[in-house]
């Protein structure tokens, strides 16, 4: 899913991520998009620490937009607001 976004004047299209933090096992992050053609897992603890930071120490699951970087790597870049996120529906 792909929503608009404006930076500095300049409109954006940006991807939605879900963002999962695990609550059983090892510390780790799941991020991917709607039809789950881009996913990755973070268990790296100092990468772990910076999405946590992004989207809130207690924050277990949240929709937040970003985009794919040329080396193809998830940048995520702001968490939704829940009144945007709770429409969103996957």
């Amino acid at each position: 899913m792909k929503i608009k976004a404006y930076l500095d004047k300049d409109e954006l299209e940006l991807e939605v991520y879900k963002v999962q933090v695990s609550i059983f096992g090892q510390p780790g992050v799941l991020i991917y998009n709607e039809d789950r053609t881009e996913q990755y897992e973070e268990t790296n603890p100092k990468q772990i620490k910076s999405i946590r930071s992004l989207i809130g120490k207690s924050t277990m699951k949240c929709f937040v937009a970003g985009h794919t970087n040329p080396e193809g790597k998830i940048v995520l870049m702001k968490v939704l607001p829940r009144d945007i996120a709770k429409d969103i529906k996957w």
